[in-house]
């Protein structure tokens, strides 16, 4: 005898939900600015590091970097504290990035910011998840 399978669909309000139903998380986004000593930008179409050539790798992991306008914009939620990361420019060029990344609660999701970060070993300063970085 065959049987039937049988679905079992269930669903549930906003109400159900909360406050939080119809919010979304923020993103831990920040933006990394990367300048000659005159300040120049040196990511884009044609400056010295190209867009496609970018990449933030640590081991088997990979992000998805977004670039616009010489900034690099990423995820720094995914990013794990006092971690290094390997930010490749280049076939040939390498950095290292590393930070410590705070969080609190917030009403819906937990807040996350960037409250140290250091480039190839130099601390840099942040500015609301802004970081600048002048390569020599």
């Amino acid at each position: 005898m065959r049987q039937t399978p049988k679905l079992l669909f269930t669903s549930c309000t906003d109400d159900d939900l909360g406050p939080c139903a119809n919010v979304m998380p923020a993103c831990a986004c920040g933006q990394f600015l990367l300048l000659d000593r005159w300040g120049s930008p040196l990511i884009g179409e044609d400056k010295m590091f190209h867009p496609d050539s970018i990449e933030m790798i640590n081991g088997a992991e990979r992000w998805d970097l977004r670039i616009e306008d010489s900034l690099v914009f990423f995820d720094y939620g995914l990013l794990t504290s006092n971690k290094e990361y390997y930010l490749y420019l280049s076939s040939s060029v390498q950095d290292t990035i590393q930070g410590s990344i705070t969080s609190q609660p917030g009403e819906c999701f937990i807040i996350k910011n960037i409250s140290d970060f250091t480039y190839s070993g130099a601390r840099v300063t942040t500015d609301d998840n802004k970081i600048v970085v002048i390569k020599i």
